[in-house]
């Protein structure tokens, strides 16, 4: 099925991070300033946390957003620099 997309649309899909969640990376219902994404190595945590961010900044919900790691290193080359990080996804779901 994806073979068959033209590269407009595969780029479009690539770009589109909502299309790639999971139901249960997907925030939940609600107006929430503080979301609280608890799991394991693996589970999808930043690509979710990426997404919801950069869908409220695109909303215009947030300005101003922090990211806490346990150093500033970390926080940088996984949450903003990483293949799931705030720099990953360019467009959300519509």
């Amino acid at each position: 099925m994806l073979s068959s997309l033209t590269q407009k649309e595969a780029r479009e899909l690539e770009e589109r991070t909502g299309f790639w969640l999971r139901p249960e990376q997907h925030a939940p219902e609600g107006n929430w300033r503080i979301w609280l994404l608890l799991g394991g190595r693996g589970a999808g945590k930043t690509l979710a946390g990426a997404h919801w961010l950069a869908s409220n900044i695109w909303a215009s919900r947030m300005r101003r957003v922090g990211l806490i790691g346990a150093t500033h290193h970390d926080a940088r080359s996984v949450m903003v620099e990483g293949e799931s990080g705030d720099r990953a996804p360019k467009k959300t779901s519509r």
